[in-house]
């Protein structure tokens, strides 16, 4: 080093030349890097108690490449060569292998644009005491870790920053730099700010990369971590702590104060008050913020942290420093220096400035002429110098302002007063910043459209986008905001909310003149929208950027308007008259969210009764149908006016001026359901949903191990499938923010998810060692609660996973429910034990004896909101209510429920209880009184596991063993009318007579019931057959009586005509009986049961015939006679199949043995050759009856269990029907399918059965209802097909011996998720969810069904008909 500076020193001429200034600039930075290196390695003992692990050799080898970089720099000096002119940098002492860190790091959250701006640096020989200092600072040896430099708006600490930031930078020192702005503050937020900075520092050295590596790799939830601690933890402080660091690193943090509102940097300021200090001493954080009370209180008292005021800069050098500023910034305007000679203008500016930059800057602005169009700079500068202080104690910004406007506009002139007023007050008035075009379009309506350009073009000293027509328009420091909204600006006070009329006017207006049926003219109805090609471009032609605005915020301006009769007609005639093209517009450019809740508030806005029901009845409208509105807009007209409900203000008005769209012929309801919304997406039972703060997402968890978050209005997926847990989830909750879900799983886990990331926030926690069955988060997000199987309650850490508290032991079995009191201080528990506990959060003692009433397991508890009571929910099927305090029931038990309660939640106000229950029902009820609230919501076809009220009470969700979630109206909303005589639950067994006049059916709600096949009347039933749900029926062959089997273990015998109990209750088995079947003479009854046997007994006295068949290790799920009765076939649990002889009770041949899962289904052929046999691997076999040799099968095509098979009376077919919702019918020898997948069903399909003549199959659902499907037409056209097609038709026949898979195009529909499809997968029509479960489909001769809906199609057109619709 000292060669070099002796080599400099002699060549002093050198210093002329250009081309060596560079080699010396850069000899200088070098010499800095160098005195790093030497001042760490002599004088810290860290650095040697870091290096410890180093040999000299490796010390030695630094070193020489500082000794070659100065060599190689001096040789460029004298022209011997060219050299780079990078200096060499040793920023840690680690040998750097070679990794492949990049990809894996671009997964961690990183804030882009957020770096310093080189634009912004302060003025070469500006702020130099401060940047000397803040410099020294950084490359001292004090303790002080963290340096904040706080002052007003506009003095200049953000120019300060950046300075020093670039300075760093080129000295390889800068570690990060991140700006906050309170414009995009979506982007650049605290819990970006670590991982960005991380990432920073990885690509500044190799050594700190390999370093964080280590620490995430193969940790992806860590990675994208939002929680800030963790970050700072994981990402910044233990990298820096694993390294021998030479010199500083410098990160930049700037504007601190724009980073959120308190609440949202809270977390922020406490680490990098508390934890920053726990980094090494080279690390240097510099941050600057406003002068807010909650910054500086994090940090007045925090260690290792120097807090510098720009109040405390020398005066006399700031004003100095501006002086310069405003010379450079007028340097390009010499007529000012022969106006003014010697500057003589300039200390007067100075003077005016009084410190800010700001004002400096803004004030060069004006005289350079971005302000009023037609005065020279001079006139500029004298308009600034001559302006006199306003009485009252305006700011020097403010008093900038109220100059630079009174120069611009005359305050004298009333017209132009009020026309800056107009127009500044929609400039500020609107819902986000609008260009000079779009605001041009929303004041033609006041006839001044040329007033905007007129106001705006000259102010281009305190606005950007002024000299643009599409940019947006917005003021450039947000002080001028304050300014013209404060009755301090005078003259130019704008009062904001007077201005939201003229813009709901405008927004109106707008509308009526542009908006029209059919805005983007679209050429079909059968695609949805996020298919169209070229969609986005054609929305942008046919809605411009004001009719967009218009749609997008015209409620929001009419709520912040008061009411009177201009605004109020115009609002009443947009009702009347364009409300659907409203949404139509609404749905091409994805604006659906939140529509339906401002137009509610539209009916509360005013008193006039005819806006007040419109608006009411659209808000229903909107939320029935948002998955319409929000996946196709043709369909607005096609299917959600015609399928609305009768007495609907929206269907009564809009319906006859679209008269050829579909009606419903049979069914349909009068007013709207409470059910509003079904949303299907889950592959297993839905085990807990939760509605989030706001109301607009829902949360689930499911049995197919995922947690998804859906839009609440639409029903469509936001967020997910959230995938990490290895078996149920058992258990979902939002934090308090809507920002985190926790899930609990039977993986014995829980886990943290970020949702806007859909990460895991932290690794699991494990802690419980058996399955965790509830989670909740602590209000304030902090922690989280669980509830287990292993009988104990933990509290964690939300944010790292510690334990905080816990395990609490007390329950002396599963724990079923844990729930934290509103105030955070305890939780309630509810357990197998029968009791409800209160803890202490942070103790975990308990706070009073356990609450002893129920008589079965507590299955759910909830804390009301004031958090004086506790709700709980239990098997024994009710619902009680207790003192938080005492554990005393402050009331009767609520009684209503027919099965056991799963789940229980208070309303926010504390007023009503919902319960959800295994009667496949969920109940609101009056707290006070335990009087139902509303009738009882049914729709679900299988238990509801799980149930949440909105934060406005306004809605319930829950979710269901069915794999469904479903919303409905809370406070109002009628009950589907529908048939009594249909099922109320699932139809779990269908049988048909053998002359094919009956159809028999069984249910989970106990009954039997006897049909006609042919017109659908109720012949004899309901039977209340059981006690518990029926599994299975049979007819006797000759019809006349029925066999039943049930949960309850027990078998009867009825007269199909009748009802009549013939042989009272058999019983034998001692668990449920899964199967009957009579034998082909009607004198005996196979049954297999849940406790793995066969038996067999007399159908007319019900006498056990033989002892138990034996073999089956599983249940037995299926049973059928051979055609002679000699035979007993079975299937079961065990994954076999297996025959009997019936005289002995032996198993006449080994078991067949393919089925990878449970069997559930087994038949006999006609000839008795073949068994047929399905599973829930969802394959059919076809086996030899003799042999067990397969002779055909797989039959792959359902993509779920198979739940049930039969078999044709010729013995060519085989129909299935399977939880997947369909139904196929397979050719039996060659396992090909013939027809399907038929999609009626809106659940499970369960069991299925052929007609006599085989040109019928009957089946049952879940969903309640009963289908009968023609085949016969479909086999009569196969074979009218096969005989010779007509030559000019293009249909190739199908080969009948072979039944190749066909399809038939106006009667092959299929139901997913609301909408109806034809079989080219197009969009027909959507039905609404209480008319799904019994949608008469074309293929469907009869449908059974409480709730049956027939359409009639007649007048229906679709396609690239659909326009054709309007009258």
């Amino acid at each position: 080093m000292n060669n070099a500076y002796s080599f400099v020193r002699e060549a002093d001429p050198l210093k002329k030349i250009d081309s060596h200034n560079q080699y010396i600039c850069v000899l200088s930075q070098q010499t800095i890097e160098c005195a790093y290196f030497i001042r760490d390695y002599a004088k810290n003992k860290s650095f040697w108690m870091r290096t410890a692990m180093h040999i000299l050799s490796d010390v030695d080898s630094k070193i020489q490449q500082y000794m070659d970089k100065f060599l190689y720099l001096i040789s460029g000096i004298q022209g011997l060569a060219v050299v780079r002119t990078e200096i060499t940098v040793l920023r840690a002492l680690d040998d750097v292998k070679e990794i492949a860190a990049e990809v894996d790091l671009n997964d961690m959250p990183y804030a882009e644009g957020a770096r310093y701006d080189p634009e912004k640096e302060c003025l070469p020989g500006t702020r130099e005491q401060i940047i000397e200092e803040i410099c020294d600072w950084i490359n001292g040896d004090g303790d002080n870790r963290l340096y904040l430099l706080t002052g007003v708006a506009g003095c200049g600490k953000s120019a300060i920053a950046h300075t020093v930031a670039q300075r760093f930078d080129k000295l390889g020192r800068l570690g990060s730099s991140f700006c906050f702005d309170r414009s995009r503050q979506s982007a650049r937020r605290p819990d970006n700010l670590f991982s960005t900075i991380a990432r920073d520092l990885a690509d500044l050295s190799p050594q700190h990369k390999r370093s964080l590596w280590y620490i995430v790799k193969d940790k992806r939830s860590l990675r994208t971590t939002s929680s800030i601690r963790e970050q700072f933890e994981k990402f910044i402080l233990a990298p820096a702590m694993s390294l021998a660091s030479v010199g500083p690193v410098l990160i930049m943090i700037d504007a601190l104060d724009e980073s959120g509102d308190e609440a949202c940097r809270a977390t922020l300021l406490d680490v990098l008050a508390h934890n920053a200090s726990a980094l090494p001493p080279h690390f240097r954080i510099l941050i600057t913020a406003r002068q807010e009370k909650d910054i500086n209180d994090a940090f007045r008292v925090a260690k290792h942290v120097f807090c510098k005021s720009m109040d405390s800069l020398d005066r006399a050098s700031t004003a100095n420093d501006i002086r310069k500023f405003i010379v450079a910034q007028l340097a390009g305007v010499p007529v000012l220096d022969r106006r003014w000679p010697g500057l003589g203008w300039c200390q007067r500016l100075v003077d005016k400035s009084e410190g800010l930059f700001q004002w400096a800057f803004t004030a060069c602005q004006f005289v350079k002429g971005k302000g009023k169009h037609g005065r020279d700079p001079c006139e500029q500068l004298q308009i600034i110098l001559s302006s006199a202080p306003l009485s009252g104690s305006l700011g020097p910004l403010d008093q900038l302002y109220h100059d630079i406007l009174a120069q611009l506009f005359d305050v004298g002139d009333d017209g132009l007063r009020n026309r800056f007023r107009s127009v500044m007050g929609t400039l500020l008035a609107s819902m986000e910043p609008l260009s000079i075009s779009t605001l041009r379009s929303l004041h033609q309506e006041n006839e001044h459209s040329q007033d905007v350009e007129l106001i705006l073009r000259p102010m281009g000293s305190l606005l950007t986008g002024v000299s643009h027509e599409s940019i947006p328009v917005h003021a450039l420091h947000s002080s001028f905001r304050d300014f013209l909204t404060d009755p301090r600006s005078g003259p130019f006070f704008v009062a904001v909310t007077h201005h939201h009329r003229h813009l709901a006017l405008a927004c109106l207006r707008l509308m009526k003149a542009n908006l029209r049926f059919n805005i983007c003219d679209l050429e079909t109805s059968h695609v949805p929208n996020r298919d169209i090609p070229g969609l986005p471009a054609r929305v942008q032609t046919a809605i411009s950027a004001p009719l967009a605005y218009s749609c997008r915020f015209w409620p929001d301006h009419v709520l912040l308007s008061a009411v009177e009769v201009e605004l109020l007609n115009e609002v009443c005639d947009f009702f009347r008259d364009r409300l659907l093209f409203w949404l139509e517009a609404l749905s091409l450019m994805g604006h659906i969210d939140g529509t339906a809740t401002r137009i509610m508030s539209l009916s509360e806005w005013t008193s006039d009764r005819e806006l007040h029901i419109f608006a009411t009845d659209a808000s229903k409208f909107i939320t029935v149908f948002g998955p319409v509105l929000a996946q196709s807009s043709p369909h607005i007209y096609l299917s959600a006016v015609p399928l609305s409900p009768k007495r609907s203000t929206v269907t009564q008005h809009y319906q006859k001026l679209y008269p050829r769209t579909l009606s419903t012929s049979i069914g349909g309801v009068d007013g709207w359901p409470s059910l509003q919304l079904t949303i299907e997406g889950h592959r297993g039972v839905v085990a807990s949903v939760a509605f989030s703060p706001g109301g607009e997402r829902v949360a689930s968890g499911s049995w197919d191990g995922t947690i998804r978050v859906w839009n609440a209005e639409t029903g469509e997926v936001v967020c997910g499938p959230l995938s990490g847990h290895e078996n149920w989830v058992t258990s979902v909750a939002f934090s308090h923010d809507g920002r985190r879900i926790v899930s609990g799983s039977k993986d014995r886990t829980i886990r943290v998810w970020d949702l806007r990331t859909g990460q895991m926030t932290s690794a699991s926690f494990h802690g419980h060692n058996r399955c965790i069955t509830s989670v909740a988060f602590s209000p304030d997000g902090s922690r989280v609660v669980s509830g287990s199987k292993d009988k104990t309650i933990i509290v964690w850490n939300s944010s790292t996973g510690d334990i905080i508290s816990g395990p609490f032991i007390g329950h002396k079995k599963a724990v079923t429910s844990v729930t934290i009191s509103p105030d955070g201080r305890r939780i309630a528990s509810g357990s197998f034990d029968r009791t409800v506990r209160v803890w202490h959060m942070e103790t975990g003692q308990v706070i009073s004896t356990p609450f002893k009433g129920h008589k079965d397991t507590v299955t759910s508890v909830a804390f009301s909101p004031d958090g004086k009571m506790v709700v709980s929910g239990s098997v024994d099927e009710t619902v009680r209510l207790w003192d938080a305090e005492t554990g005393q029931m402050v009331s009767d038990p609520f009684l209503g429920h027919t099965h056991e309660v799963t789940s229980v939640a208070f309303s926010p106000d504390g007023r009503r209880i919902v319960s959800g229950s295994c009667d496949n029902t969920s109940r609101v009820w009056n707290a006070e009184t335990g009087e139902p609230a509303a009738s009882p919501f049914e729709g679900h076809s299988h238990w509801v596991t799980s149930v949440d009220f909105s934060r406005d009470g306004k809605r319930v969700v829950s979710g269901s063993h069915d794999m469904t979630i479903r919303l409905w109206d809370a406070e109002s909303g009628e009950v589907v009318s529908g048939s009594h005589n249909g099922h109320q639950h699932a139809v779990t067994c269908i049988a048909v007579s053998r002359d094919g006049k009956r159809i028999i059916s069984g249910s989970d709600d106990k009954t039997l019931r006897v049909w006609d096949a042919h017109t659908g009347e109720l012949i004899c039933g309901p039977i209340e057959a059981h006690t518990d749900a029926i599994t299975s029926v049979a007819i006797s062959p000759d019809g006349r009586r029925v066999a039943s089997g049930s949960w309850d273990t027990t078998i009867r015998v009825w007269s199909s005509e009748t009802g009549e109990d013939l042989c009272g209750q058999l019983y034998g088995h001692i668990e449920a009986v899964a199967s009957v079947a009579f034998s082909p003479d009607g004198r005996h009854i196979a049954s297999g049961s849940y406790d793995k046997t066969v038996r067999i007994w007399d159908s007319w006295t019900g006498k056990v015939v033989s002892r138990p068949f034996i073999g089956h290790s599983n249940w037995v799920t299926s049973v059928a006679y051979s055609p002679d009765g000699r035979i007993i076939v079975s299937g079961s649990w065990d994954e076999t199949v297996r025959l009997w002889d019936v005289r002995s009770g032996q198993t006449i041949s080994e078991p067949f043995e393919s089925h990878e899962d449970p069997v559930t289904s087994v038949a006999f052929s006609p000839d008795g050759k073949l068994v047929i046999s399905g599973s829930q691997d969802e394959k059919i076999w076809v086996w030899d009856a003799m042999t067990g040799v397969i002779i055909s099968g797989m039959f792959e095509r359902h993509t779920d269990t198979i739940a049930s098979i039969a078999v044709s009376p010729d013995g060519t077919l085989v129909a299935s029907g399977s939880w997947d919702h369909t139904i196929w019918v397979w050719d039996m020898e060659s396992g090909e399918a013939v027809f399907g997948p038929w999609k009626g069903h809106s659940s499970r399909v369960l069991s299925v059965a052929f007609s006599p003549d085989g040109k019928e199959i009957v089946s049952g659902s879940d969903d309640s209802s009963i289908r009968v499907w023609d085949i016969g037409a479909s086999l009569d056209e196969a074979e009218m097909l096969a005989s010779g097609p007509k030559e000019e038709s293009g249909i190739s026949p199908p080969s009948l011996s072979e039944h190749s898979t066909r399809t038939i195009d106006d009667s092959q529909w299929t139901l997913d998720r609301g909408w109806v499809r034809n079989s080219k997968s197009e969009l027909l029509f959507w039905v609404p969810p209480w008319a799904r479960a019994g949608l008469w489909f074309p293929r469907n001769s009869l449908v059974l069904s409480k709730h049956l809906t027939k359409l009639d199609l007649a007048r229906f057109v679709h396609g690239t008909s659909w326009t054709k619709c309007r009258g």
